[in-house]
């Protein structure tokens, strides 16, 4: 949203492309919310060319339940910590490596509206992302007791039905991907499980727009 609004304010006539390299100057994640729906972040090879880009819509499926498990700042930023874990983690390489492999199938998952394959392709490279950082000197560890739980809880309900799937980014919080239609019964658990957390339920929104 600043992107966009910082470049109206000056008269830039920028395409989706460059506001998305724009904004990963200030976040990388933000350069993906300058589109809506599921998009790809390309890596470029320059400051210019290291932007998003929308996927196409396959009519997949999708809502996010968020389980707030610790609201507060993080003992370490995410930049900070990936940067130590780059530096110390011996599993860093095998992580890069791992990473074109889970992209391209990923791809395909959502090009085939497979929601299965997407839930675990996206739970276990969330999983590899926190065992690389765990690897690194010192270990850079968000989880909390109540991280493992959810992790937990998640895994049940998968079990039990609906299928959803764990995901986590650089914190405590758990998100959980599931069917647009099973995501209050997944919240209604979470809620019911966990004492005082906020529990928020997301679907897909558009991309950034002047208001």
């Amino acid at each position: 949203a600043l992107a966009l609004a910082a470049a109206k304010a000056y008269g830039l006539d920028y395409t989706p492309e460059q506001l998305s390299a724009l904004a990963r100057r200030g976040s990388g994640s933000a350069c993906r919310s300058i589109f809506g729906g599921l998009v790809e972040w390309l890596p470029g090879d320059d400051d210019a060319s290291s932007h998003a880009v929308a996927l196409p819509d396959s009519g997949l499926d999708l809502s996010l339940v968020v389980a707030v498990l610790a609201p507060g700042r993080k003992k370490i930023d995410s930049r900070a910590a990936m940067r130590r874990t780059v530096e110390t983690s011996p599993f860093f390489p095998a992580w890069v490596e791992q990473v074109p492999r889970d992209i391209e199938d990923m791809k395909a998952a959502i090009a085939a509206a497979d929601f299965t394959a997407v839930g675990e392709l996206a739970e276990a490279n969330a999983m590899r992302m926190h065992a690389t950082m765990l690897g690194a000197l010192p270990p850079v560890r968000y989880w909390n007791p109540d991280s493992v739980a959810a992790l937990d809880l998640v895994a049940t309900l998968r079990d039990e039905g609906p299928e959803c799937y764990a995901t986590m980014d650089a914190g405590p919080n758990v998100k959980v991907l599931c069917r647009s239609g099973d995501a209050e019964t997944i919240a209604d658990r979470f809620r019911a499980e966990f004492e005082d957390i906020d529990v928020l339920v997301s679907g897909s929104g558009p991309g950034a727009y002047l208001v």
